[in-house]
């Protein structure tokens, strides 16, 4: 049966409400699927609720109902690249979490003004209000947000996306603003404290996957890193087998996801499309309950 540990809903720059995906997560026929919307945490609620409406529903039924993982995406930097590490299995609520994550939605609205300004700058005439009005979730602006607002004023050529998109926000490109919230070991060590299981998010864009890409892997397993997703929707078949066996070196659980953001992800990448193995949902679980135990349960 197919899982899905990597989706994301209005709660951050997915299409889908908390509750929309886990219904469609249901339809599909999925055993699990995990929220993991960036830097906030605040679609869990609506989707634990709509998991629970759905195993009611389907209670003395044969369906398996679908299983809702609390997660979070939590996105920081290094001196070389951008790296996304996951939290799966989450206590919800966990005060100290909620807490850095306040702080860390000042910081993304501060650096999203900041790209703004960049761009009025190099003469691309978009408005703060325009960006803000345009957001899904008010408190969540980052690069895909802006670039939408770009594409709704006509302010991007059509059929030039991802040449826009590249030359504007990718890293060191010419609106682009560093991160300046996290860096990895904190994520991490946010993620342990909040009972969740942290796992590097597509390992692919490390550096291209190179040693040094796999050097960092190490390095952050050593700080405390459970996972690696490995079957991720960019990931060749070759890189697939790579992070495999990576994962199976430093003893990481391989995981895997789709990134699904709805009508505003990848054209055809399915919710469910990038499964892990059976053997993946009961190696995290048994991981998030050995966390607990180590914290006692706080």
């Amino acid at each position: 049966m197919r899982i899905d540990l990597h989706t994301h809903t209005t709660a951050s720059d997915g299409s889908d409400t908390p509750a929309g995906l886990v219904r469609k997560a249901e339809r599909l026929g999925l055993l699990a699927v995990a929220i993991t919307d960036h830097d906030t945490v605040d679609g869990l609620e609506e989707a634990l609720a709509a998991g629970e409406a759905a195993s009611a529903a389907q209670a003395g039924q044969a369906a398996v109902p679908v299983a809702v993982i609390p997660g979070i995406e939590l996105t920081t930097d290094t001196a070389t690249c951008e790296v996304h590490v996951l939290g799966l299995y989450l206590r919800h609520p966990h005060p100290p979490l909620l807490a850095r994550l306040d702080a860390i939605r000042e910081e993304r609205i501060a650096r999203a003004r900041a790209m703004v300004q960049k761009l009025q700058q190099l003469g691309v005439p978009l408005e703060w209000e325009t960006v803000w009005e345009t957001a899904s979730t008010r408190g969540f602006i980052g690069r895909s947000q802006i670039f939408r607002a770009m594409k709704e004023q006509r302010l991007i050529p059509p059929g030039r996306g991802r040449e826009a998109f590249d030359y504007y926000f990718s890293k060191g490109g010419a609106a682009y603003v560093p991160h300046s919230y996290l860096d990895p070991e904190e994520a991490i060590e946010l993620i342990l404290g909040a009972g969740g299981v942290p796992v590097l998010a597509h390992p692919g864009r490390l550096v291209a996957g190179t040693a040094s890409g796999d050097d960092l892997v190490k390095e952050l397993t050593e700080k405390g890193l459970m996972g690696l997703e490995v079957y991720y929707p960019t990931h060749s078949a070759g890189e697939t087998a790579h992070f495999l066996q990576l994962a199976e070196r430093l003893g990481l659980i391989p995981t895997g996801g789709t990134d699904y953001h709805g009508r505003f992800g990848a054209a055809g990448v399915a919710l469910g499309s990038y499964s892990p193995p059976a053997s993946t949902l009961p190696r995290l679980r048994e991981a998030a309950a050995s966390l607990r135990r180590i914290h006692g349960g706080e």
